[in-house]
């Protein structure tokens, strides 16, 4: 046997070449032992055989392709079934308003409503409520339990004809809106005023006229408050003593978008307006040449602002905010 590595020839029964020491079994795929007790030596090459390797499947499993499908269905089905318990469940609990349910509603945040409507004749002469609507609760309320103090004010809701609800809280009223949405009997109610009270509620209504009326709204979370009819008080704070104005801060200052103003008038009164909130205060320039402003919320509160007037008397900035005069 010839070496396949340095050339020489070996005898046939050796397994390593004497001579460069290669591992002579590597390189062969098996060995047959003839009968003669020789070793018999044949090549990789040889050893190959023609027949094509198949590599089909022995059998193509049905049942397990059906149980794959099945599983998959049934996942599905899980999936869309979840989907729709948990909208039920959030239309149930938590039902989510149109966009066209508020829409409709929209007052001047400038020109805010001074004075509650009259109870209707018939809510006047009802005795007792036994049936009531939204209309019955036209007017004004405040938390039940709730009364002024020397130098405290509380919050008054009034809810007007036109579909705007208001708080009022010392001098500075916060506008909103509501909408009746009940169905069939049930009661509800939409109410919102940003950042004070926002959301859907049962509402019922409940008292006599001589003991007065309770309206009491409820959440869908449960939440609830229970009013007592009331007439809203207003607060007027007595001029600043000895107040001075500057005389070129008269009149109404806008932002450039029109969402915050103030007005400021001689007789020490200021009036602002930021989106839908109001808040009538008293004023003056004080020592350091800068505005002082009180107002009354739960209590008498004083604010400075800074204020800076341009050249021409046509641009105030107060705070870092641009305003320009409109009036």
């Amino acid at each position: 046997m010839i070496c396949p590595r340095c050339g020489n020839e070996i005898s046939d029964t050796e397994t390593i070449c004497q001579f460069c020491h290669q591992e002579i079994n590597r390189n062969l795929e098996f060995n047959d032992f003839r009968h003669d007790g020789f070793v018999q030596i044949r090549n990789k090459d040889d050893a190959k055989t023609t027949e094509p390797i198949n590599y089909t499947p022995k059998y193509f499993n049905i049942a397990e392709f059906n149980i794959f499908v099945i599983a998959i269905v049934f996942i599905l089905g899980v999936s869309v079934f979840t989907l729709f318990s948990l909208r039920f469940v959030q239309q149930k609990f938590n039902p989510i308003l149109p966009t066209e349910s508020v829409a409709p509603y929209t007052f001047p945040p400038t020109q805010p409503h001074t004075k509650a409507p009259a109870p209707t004749e018939e809510a006047t002469v009802k005795n007792t409520v036994k049936s009531y609507s939204v209309e019955d609760i036209y007017g004004s309320w405040k938390i039940k339990g709730t009364a002024e103090s020397d130098g405290v004010a509380i919050s008054y809701y009034t809810f007007f004809d036109d579909g705007v609800v208001q708080q009022n809280l010392g001098s500075i009223t916060y506008g909103g809106v509501f909408r009746d949405v009940s169905e069939g009997k049930e009661k509800t109610i939409y109410i919102m005023i940003e950042g004070i009270l926002e959301g859907v509620f049962d509402y019922t209504l409940e008292g006599n006229k001589d003991d007065g009326y309770f309206l009491t709204i409820e959440s869908k979370s449960g939440r609830s408050y229970v009013f007592e009819q009331a007439e809203a008080k207003a607060y007027k704070l007595e001029p600043i003593e000895n107040f001075k104005i500057n005389e070129d801060l008269i009149g109404i200052w806008e932002t450039k978008d029109k969402e915050k103003d103030y007005e400021f008038y001689k007789d020490g009164t200021l009036i602002r307006n930021t989106g839908y909130t109001t808040t009538e205060s008293v004023w003056t320039i004080d020592a350091d040449g800068d505005i002082t402003l009180k107002y009354m919320k739960e209590t008498i509160r004083t604010l400075k602002l800074e204020y800076k007037l341009s050249k021409d008397k046509k641009k105030l900035k107060i705070n870092n905010v641009l305003y320009y005069k409109t009036k």
